[in-house]
């Protein structure tokens, strides 16, 4: 009977320790990952937003941005294995290693010409001298694909590959007659562009024919006064193709990541948009969207979080016996908080004792013997958090009271010397 209450034990040992092993492995590790974004403008900043906010609220986790020359660049460094994540277009040709986490926000088909320019479709580019993005950007496959559906191929239109700011002055100064982007509408740079100078964006129709072979294309418009109120410009909704920006992920990306950054992106919508507008619109994947890529499994069991099974919640790897440990685990944590209270409480009850006296006492010596004890009990509480024996808010609670302690020390001090010593008469 011993042997059995032995073997008992000892198995119940096992899985302690290994419970708090794994919760240690997990708590103490940090994940630093890549995130791969075209050029520095919102789709890089978006990638950016999500960094940083995700970063806020799970510091485990530290994300590096990467600027690319586009998503077809992006994609190829996500299959790759040499970045983590990438901020791609719905319509970029992606590989096997990519799942999807998010849809982002919706990015416009634009196609922008001069003021006194005849064309009023797509079919009027031939002939036409056209700035595309670069060859790596997934608005150069759009471009091309559009002007298929009308029609046109590569001998129909001189194209330039160009930057935006390139293409902007060409277009101000007549060099060209049209540029090409995929962007979201009311898009700043292209706002810039179409109120300092003469420029019209031109309606995109047949989207939803071109649905037919291009599954992400999704049939939107430019709205009215998107570029400006007063006067509207537009100065009508133009039809327009509208393509998602994707956030994915790589398949080997460890899915607890996945999931905060899920989280971060769902739950923390305010605080994203105080960096850009565009990180706070991201949207739960849909068959609207038009894209086939599979979810990841870390964002999947996000989405899933409000209908866990009994043996995900319970059995998986042990999970009955992690939870009972887990919260023996929580009790301890409590208990270590607790024993962090008292600590910093006994300092700053010192703390208003020594500010007590200094506000009765004018010796200059007990004043200085004061000082002198501010001073090893800074140094003694930093000592303490050093340790992990005071967590960061004791320490600001009493950094409060330390410095209220000094000053009031301090200025008895100073009022003592300014004091004028006592004449003597004989």
């Amino acid at each position: 009977m011993r042997h059995i209450w032995g073997l008992l034990v000892g198995v119940l040992l096992f899985f302690l320790f290994y419970s708090i092993w794994s919760f240690y492995e997990q708590s103490a590790k940090t994940y630093h990952i890549k995130i791969a974004a075209s050029g520095k403008g919102d789709t890089y900043k978006t990638a950016l937003a999500i960094a940083r906010v995700t970063n806020n609220h799970f510091p485990d986790i530290d994300i590096e941005v990467i600027s690319t020359l586009g998503s077809t660049q992006s994609e190829k460094l996500l299959n790759e294995n040499l970045v983590d994540l990438a901020m791609i277009q719905a319509d970029t040709k992606t590989g096997a290693n990519s799942r999807l986490v998010s849809l982002m926000y919706p990015d416009a088909f634009q196609l922008i010409v001069r003021g006194d320019s005849d064309m009023k479709s797509v079919s009027d580019l031939k002939g036409k001298q056209v700035a595309i993005p670069h060859h790596t950007s997934g608005q150069y496959r759009s471009f091309w694909t559009l002007v298929k559906h009308y029609g046109l191929t590569k001998d129909d239109i001189y194209t330039k590959s160009m930057s935006a700011d390139a293409a902007d002055f060409a277009l101000k100064y007549n060099a060209i007659d049209a540029i090409f982007r995929v962007r979201p509408p009311a898009n700043a740079k292209i706002k810039r562009l179409i109120l300092g100078t003469d420029a019209r964006i031109i309606p995109i129709t047949q989207a939803k024919a071109m649905q037919l072979d291009e599954s992400s294309f999704i049939s939107g418009i430019i709205p009215k006064g998107a570029y400006g109120g007063y006067p509207a410009v537009p100065r009508k909704d133009l039809d327009t193709i509208i393509v998602y920006r994707l956030l994915v992920a790589s398949k080997n990306l460890d899915e607890s990541v996945v999931k905060s950054i899920t989280a971060t992106l769902f739950e923390q919508g305010q605080e994203l948009q105080t960096h850009i507008k565009l990180a706070g619109l991201a949207k739960r994947p849909d068959r609207d969207s038009g894209t086939m890529i599979p979810i990841h499994k870390g964002a999947q069991s996000y989405y899933d979080r409000e209908e866990p099974s009994f043996v995900q919640k319970y059995l998986d790897k042990f999970g009955f016996i992690i939870t009972i440990f887990a919260f023996l685990g929580s009790i301890l944590f409590k208990l270590r908080d607790y024993k962090q209270k008292i600590r910093v409480s006994k300092y700053t009850n010192r703390l208003m004792q020594i500010i007590k006296q200094a506000q009765t006492h004018q010796d200059k010596d007990v004043l200085e013997g004061m000082a002198r004890e501010l001073n090893v009990m800074l140094e003694n509480i930093l000592k303490d958090k050093s340790r992990y024996l005071v967590d960061h808010d004791g320490f600001e609670t009493f950094s409060f009271y330390w410095e209220m302690a000094r000053d009031e020390v301090n200025e008895e001090l100073l009022d003592g010397a300014l004091k004028p010593a006592k004449v003597k008469h004989v």
